[in-house]
């Protein structure tokens, strides 16, 4: 919302989460208006050159360019998970779909009953978990 609101003066602005989209000819406008307000950002990239929400801008042979999702992420998890391999993974599986409200929310529990005196990689061994993790 702040940031929306800092950039409302600007056309063709866009924002979601940590990402802002900006056309290139404002990029510079859009950064020193941010920094007024003391949010520094990274220097600004083409987007055809980075992933927005899990997604690749591609180009195919005839010019189209399109959206794409990454190839060759293992949305599995081990059969005898540890604490650091649940929270690996539900950052992949939302990183994956990152859209989708209910998953984000269902990773979140998951790794809040998960991380009650565990270590990082000592197995998990509660039963219950292990279901909700195989139902997921």
């Amino acid at each position: 919302v702040v940031v929306r609101w800092i950039t409302q003066d600007f056309d063709g602005v866009d924002n979601y989460i940590d990402d802002v989209l900006t056309p290139v000819a404002i990029a510079d406008a859009v950064t020193a208006k941010l920094l007024e307000y003391g949010l520094p950002t990274k220097p600004a990239e083409p987007l055809a050159s980075t992933r927005v929400l899990g997604l690749q801008l591609s180009k195919d042979s005839d010019g189209l360019v399109s959206w794409t999702r990454r190839t060759g992420i293992d949305l599995n998890l081990s059969e005898q998970p540890t604490l650091r391999d649940l929270f690996s993974w539900c950052g992949r599986l939302t990183g994956h779909v990152p859209v989708c409200g209910w998953l984000r929310s269902w990773c979140s529990y998951l790794k809040r009953i998960a991380n009650t005196d565990v270590s990082w990689d000592k197995p998990l061994t509660d039963s219950h978990l292990q279901k909700f993790c195989k139902e997921l």
